[in-house]
């Protein structure tokens, strides 16, 4: 019982790490992300985000933010972004495309409830 069981685990943990493995995001991943989450959050204030000038400035101000202040540890099968802000640093885990605040505080969503 033990053995088919194995049979059946090892595979499936092989194939689970095949395609995290896939699917770690990149620092552009973690860009579009950024800029998408914005979007969204203009389209929910009422502005429109399809606005090719607004979603540039958008796009410009996420790409110079995460420039100077946005790394990537590469672990193969998941990633860690640090966002080094002059009061804190934000960490972010990456993995299967998807990315997880490693704090209790978010500064896009800080931000994002600053927006009239």
């Amino acid at each position: 019982m033990l053995r088919t069981a194995l049979k059946l685990t090892l595979p499936i943990f092989f194939l689970m790490l095949f395609i995290a493995w896939l699917t770690n995001p990149d620092l552009d991943a973690f860009r579009n992300k950024a800029t998408e989450r914005v979007a969204t959050a203009l389209e929910s204030q009422g502005l429109e985000a399809q606005n090719p000038a607004l979603m540039g400035m958008v796009e410009l101000a996420v790409n110079q933010l995460a420039g100077e202040r946005l790394s990537r540890s590469n672990y193969f099968f998941c990633s860690v972004f640090t966002v080094k802000l002059p009061s804190r640093e934000y960490r972010y885990l990456g993995a299967f495309s998807t990315f997880v605040p490693l704090q209790d505080s978010d500064p896009l969503n800080d931000l994002l409830k600053q927006i009239p």
